[in-house]
């Protein structure tokens, strides 16, 4: 089901859950991720797999500062460097989706605009620094003026 070394850390992530949830209640998974504690905890436990008991400390430093492009940036299952791109498969749904981009999308909506343009989306090798990528627009989920 999973491609060759992964099923090991699948399992391990699904156990982790499923005893956090036996602690915690059923309900408690979907917090996870917004407990920079808890994700610590399953990090050094996944790296206790491998036998490096040692969580590299550019790691802990970004979990902790919640600073979650670091921590994509530190901590790669695959390493192929891709990005997510929405395609018109269905025009009318992906024009109200850029749309969403255009006027700005508040962080309360992102968890539902993600969802909704899952099925919409493929993977694409990320672009090099010379390529034309006029044509892209990056996701930004809060105030727009803070990244301009």
């Amino acid at each position: 089901m999973y491609p060759p070394g992964y099923g090991e850390a699948a399992e391990h992530t699904r156990a982790f859950v499923l005893r956090w949830m036996a602690q915690h209640g059923d309900k408690s998974a979907e917090k996870l991720i917004h407990r920079p504690d808890v994700m610590h905890e399953y990090f050094r436990s996944f790296y206790d797999l491998s036998g490096n008991t040692r969580m590299p400390d550019e790691l802990g430093e970004a979990l902790e500062a919640r600073d979650f492009e670091r921590v994509a940036h530190a901590y790669r299952l695959i390493d192929t460097d891709t990005v997510r791109v929405l395609v018109p498969y269905v025009r009318g749904k992906y024009q109200e989706l850029r749309k969403e981009l255009e006027q700005g999308l508040p962080f309360r909506e992102a968890r539902r605009w993600f969802a909704q343009a899952a099925p919409l989306a493929v993977n694409i090798y990320r672009p090099r620094r010379d390529d034309d990528i006029s044509a892209l627009m990056p996701v930004v989920v809060g105030r727009r003026d803070r990244w301009d």
